[in-house]
């Protein structure tokens, strides 16, 4: 498990979420539904896909699509 500090904060009701914790992949049942080449591409739809299920607690998709910083996506 890894954890990576958020450059800008998320926020949760009343809770700051400044930093996420990820979790390695094992097995390709992580990646179901997602192109791998569009994943290398850093496509945000497949990154909206995968990162939820690789990192805990659990980024929801709405985080990612309207809160999460692109200097963080990266």
């Amino acid at each position: 498990m890894k954890t990576v500090t958020l450059e800008h904060p998320l926020k949760r009701g009343d809770i700051e979420v400044a930093s996420v914790q990820f979790i390695e992949p094992r097995g390709t049942g992580w990646l179901k539904g997602v192109k791998l080449f569009d994943l290398m591409q850093m496509d945000v739809v497949s990154l909206t896909v995968v990162l939820p299920r690789i990192t805990d607690a659990p980024l929801t998709e709405h985080e990612i699509n309207a809160q999460l910083h692109p200097a963080d996506l990266v």
